[in-house]
């Protein structure tokens, strides 16, 4: 479904980006990881787009995770992660004062891609990899 969304040959759905990267929840072992559901998500997309999936620290360390993504550098990140985690990772990401975290993400919801678009109208001298900028999270169906 993924690889449908952001294929080359027709474009990202209106409102995506093709990502220029892409993250899946980690476990302590690689193996695990590759086993899981997000990873297995974003196996066609990674396949279609030619890039690896990343998973640089494991559930329940979902700043440092987070950290990781902000730090790296991508312009476009996709994350596919741990259903009941999203939350605490979400928490990982600066946003603007007023953005909505839910507390529990929904069992039942797997039809959402939640958008970040970073705000650079803060000081131009930051970079767009600084923890400092702010977020302001959209999901989008």
């Amino acid at each position: 479904m993924l690889a449908g969304l952001f294929s080359h040959a027709v474009g990202p759905k209106v409102g995506l980006r093709t990502p220029t990267a892409l993250y899946a929840t980690g476990y302590k072992d690689a193996a695990v990881t590759r086993a899981h559901r997000s990873y297995e998500t974003l196996s066609g997309l990674s396949q279609l787009l030619g890039l690896p999936i990343q998973s640089p620290d494991p559930l329940g360390q979902e700043a440092a995770f987070a950290e990781a993504v902000l730090s790296s550098g991508a312009e476009v990140v996709l994350i596919c992660y741990e259903h009941r985690r999203i939350p605490a990772l979400v928490r990982g990401i600066p946003s603007v004062d007023g953005s909505a975290i839910p507390a529990v993400w929904p069992g039942d919801r797997f039809d959402v891609i939640w958008t970040f678009t970073l705000d650079l109208t803060g000081d131009a001298t930051r970079s767009a990899k600084s923890p400092n900028n702010s977020w302001a999270a959209t999901p989008t169906r």
